[in-house]
């Protein structure tokens, strides 16, 4: 229905920073909503997208966008011409890697780092620190985490990956299109 919509109306919410018609109120107050039910505090923000592909397009553009600002280059203005962009993944979703290849970034500037065992999908984080140690230790990078994979519903270990944030210069996407509805459940919340 919401497609239906935005097809008639040809409504852009975003572009007006969520002022000056109903429907930019409307998507709003659908993101508070969703911030309050997985308990997210109230200074993230959010859009509506069409499906997984823009989700992860439009969050890799930001985090583009914001390691281009650690070698201080404007990627919107002057494009990828200076920037090396390496993203670190374990079991990406496959629209991360359309992603990256419709960003500029490229398909095989995506590295694997190995999984926990050959038995589960979440990334293996005393190899995943090893790695950023060896070779992206003053070099901003992108880090695509999963709370849910695709497969088999892994999660990464979220937590103990933060704590690799408050070292190193990375952007961190997660990609929870899968897994971010167990908060809602007292026994999965973890």
């Amino acid at each position: 229905m919401d497609d239906i919509l935005a097809t008639i109306y040809d409504q852009n919410a975003q572009a007006i920073n969520g002022e000056g018609d109903v429907f930019a109120r409307i998507e709003t107050q659908a993101t508070d909503l969703l911030l309050d039910l997985f308990n997210l505090p109230k200074a993230f923000t959010g859009g509506f997208v069409t499906g997984t592909t823009m989700a992860n397009f439009s969050a890799l553009a930001v985090a583009r966008q914001w390691c281009g600002t650690q070698i201080e280059q404007d990627i919107a203005a002057d494009g990828l011409v200076k920037l090396s962009l390496p993203v670190i993944s374990v079991t990406p979703h496959s629209s991360v890697l359309k992603s990256l290849a419709m960003l500029g970034l490229g398909r095989n500037s995506l590295i694997n780092i190995p999984t926990l065992s050959n038995q589960r999908e979440a990334i293996d984080v005393a190899k995943l620190k090893l790695f950023i140690e060896n070779n992206f230790k003053y070099h901003p990078f992108i880090l695509v985490l999963n709370a849910g994979t695709a497969n088999t519903a892994d999660f990464d270990a979220i937590a103990e990956v933060m704590e690799l944030k408050l070292i190193y210069n990375c952007w961190m996407h997660i990609d929870a299109a899968f897994g971010a509805f167990a908060v809602c459940s007292s026994e999965y919340q973890y």
